[in-house]
Parts: structure tokens; C-alpha cells; sequence
């Protein structure tokens, strides 16, 4: 697991647990 390999891994992964939250946690919430 090199993170060189793919340097913008660490932002996208970052803007995508960001998203997720954003869709996921108010459906989880029940709103």
C-alpha cells in the first residue's frame, strides 16, 4: 500500500467519507 502511488487517494477518500456522512447519517437519523 504505497500511498505515492496515488497521491490524491488521501483528498478524494476524504471528500467521499464527507459525502457519505452528508447522505447516509440524516437517513440514519430518520430525517
Amino acid at each position: 500500500m504505497s500511498k505515492n502511488r496515488l497521491p490524491a487517494y488521501p483528498a478524494l477518500a476524504n471528500e467521499l467519507r464527507t459525502l457519505l456522512s452528508v447522505l447516509i447519517l440524516p437517513s440514519y437519523k430518520g430525517y
